[in-house]
């Protein structure tokens, strides 16, 4: 099975004559239809992204087709951030339909009702009884032509993904050969360091009898016997024959997952932070120069396979063009996810009363507020034109679709006050909290648990806010966001409310009291006792 790349593109064409459907990847059969007939194009760009993000630039009178066109991508595709483009194309010759009987009966009794009530409304002329029949005839068209060229282009995608794939196994295995070579060239290096040690040892103890006068006193075996036992505990210290028979474990399954093919995208992820694992413990027992170039070229290597290994693919993630933030300003950031139903916002409003120091980073959003909630208080409700151009002014951290609706982090309500000194609470979602998290690493993840599925469901149906759909969409994305738990620093049960508040306060005190935390916070104390 081939590894699929998460970027790729793909066009596709359909036209059509009386219904009759082709596409532009297909030569002869597109040359059978009239250059004069009506056409949909379909557009598809992917590129990377841990989850699959669909994102759609429709006209308006294909909005309908939404469900449909997101349920053909999600059957083909696991992983990416794929854009779907379609754009109609009537051309002005095309023929003028025959104007049926019961569509000329109907336009004429919604005529006669128009004018019982406007007397003075004109009758309508000839031309615009055939433009409204055209129109009729080829709203249910278009849809078929739309579809056709989507499922074409969604054909083309995958092809353009398996090649992009085929092109990055290749990279990966070549890194995975630099890495091995890495390793063979440090396992040798350990038993020299120690030998060398010992050599060490021997002159160091001669040097200091010497210098004692005890030189004569003390035999040449007792000596060498003490060396061999300093350089035995030594050997120990540096040791990285684990390490390096892990390092080989790994990367033999790197190379077996890219054998096997299909979805391998998660797995390489986390083999790969593996690696960076065995490499930094490399460095940490490196004895010699050259066995720390070896461990930092390993290292090199491992990020460089990282990037590739980022593309291949294997629920709506968040987006972002910031890069990593350094972690120089003295506030604390806190972002809090859960699953909606568990508590989250009351139990963040129920944080800030009791925490004067902290303050909330209001995010935006696009969704009608809820009951009391207030503009500027909960979130910064807006329209999707108005959150679109927020979008391309770049002001966001980053932004997501959630639920059908748009939500995002403004970079100034997170950077301004942390740089101030203050601690900033994100209430986000779970996507939203782990790119968080690559944008500012010392954020500090929060995740809220509900004690069972059976409470969640309850919980949510008491809220009375959505109907069964809706609460059933809900349940089936808590599963997904629970998954991704185990990515964040803390985690709460949510089971009693005063017990959940009382250990989300004892996390905010905690990372006040860390000590890279206090000397963000404290500069001035850290310098008059010399801390660096």
């Amino acid at each position: 099975m081939a590894v699929y790349s998460m970027t790729g593109y793909a066009n596709a064409t359909a036209d059509g004559v009386s219904g009759a459907l082709s596409t532009a990847a297909n030569d002869t059969i597109a040359g059978r239809f009239n250059a004069s007939a009506n056409s949909v194009n379909a557009e598809l760009r992917s590129v990377n992204s841990r989850f699959l993000d669909i994102a759609f630039r429709l006209p308006d009178e294909f909005r309908a087709l939404e469900p449909a066109l997101r349920e053909l991508l999600g059957s083909r595709f696991k992983r990416g951030k794929i854009e779907l483009r379609l754009n109609p194309q009537v051309r002005s010759d095309a023929a003028w339909p025959q104007a049926q009987p019961e569509q000329l009966d109907r336009l004429s009794r919604l005529e006669s009702i128009v004018q019982g009530w406007l007397p003075s409304a004109q009758g309508l002329s000839v031309h615009e009884v055939l433009q409204w029949c055209k129109s009729s005839a080829r709203a249910e068209r278009f849809d078929e032509l739309a579809l056709e060229a989507v499922r074409q282009a969604v054909v083309g995608l995958a092809e353009a993904r398996a090649r992009e794939g085929a092109r990055l196994a290749t990279v990966l295995r070549e890194r995975v050969g630099r890495l091995r070579e890495l390793a063979a060239q440090a396992e040798p290096l350990v038993p020299a360091a120690v030998e060398r040690q010992q050599q060490r040892f021997v002159e160091r103890w001669r040097e200091a009898l010497a210098a004692s006068g005890a030189e004569q006193s003390v035999p040449l075996e007792a000596l060498q016997e003490r060396a061999l036992n300093e350089a035995a505990a030594y050997a120990i210290r540096i040791d990285v024959a684990e390490e390096l028979a892990r390092l080989r474990a790994h990367l033999d399954e790197i190379e077996r997952l890219l054998e096997v093919g299909g979805e391998v995208g998660k797995r390489l992820d986390f083999l790969i932070q593996e690696l960076l694992r065995e490499a930094n413990t490399l460095a940490s027992k490196a004895a010699s120069l050259a066995l720390t170039n070896a461990s930092i070229e390993m290292k090199v290597a491992r990020c460089k396979t990282s990037n590739k290994a980022a593309a291949p693919a294997s629920a709506t993630p968040r987006r972002t063009d910031r890069p990593t933030i350094t972690m120089d300003y003295p506030g604390n950031l806190y972002a809090i996810a859960a699953p909606s139903g568990t508590g989250k916002s009351s139990l963040v409003k129920a944080l800030l009363e009791l925490d004067a120091h902290l303050r909330l980073s209001i995010s935006h959003t696009t969704r009608a507020p809820r009951g009391q909630e207030q503009d500027g208080r909960e979130y910064h409700f807006v329209d999707a034109a108005t959150f679109r151009g927020m979008i391309e002014r770049g002001e966001f951290v980053e932004w997501a679709e959630v639920h059908g609706k748009l939500y995002g982090t403004s970079r100034a309500a997170i950077e301004e006050p942390i740089n101030g000194g203050e601690d900033v609470v994100l209430e986000i979602d779970c996507q939203g909290a782990l790119q968080i998290k690559r944008l500012f690493p010392n954020a500090v993840l929060i995740f809220l648990l509900p004690p069972s599925w059976d409470e969640l469901l309850l919980r949510l149906q008491r809220r009375g806010e959505d109907g069964v759909e809706a609460i059933e969409l809900r349940m089936a994305a808590a599963r997904v966001e629970v998954a991704q738990a185990r990515h964040f620093d803390f985690v709460i049960i949510n089971s009693l409310f005063e017990m959940a508040l009382f250990d989300l306060k004892a996390i905010v005190h905690s990372q006040r009291l860390k000590y890279a935390s206090l000397q963000r916070s404290k500069p001035a104390v850290f310098a008059a006792l010399d801390l660096r």
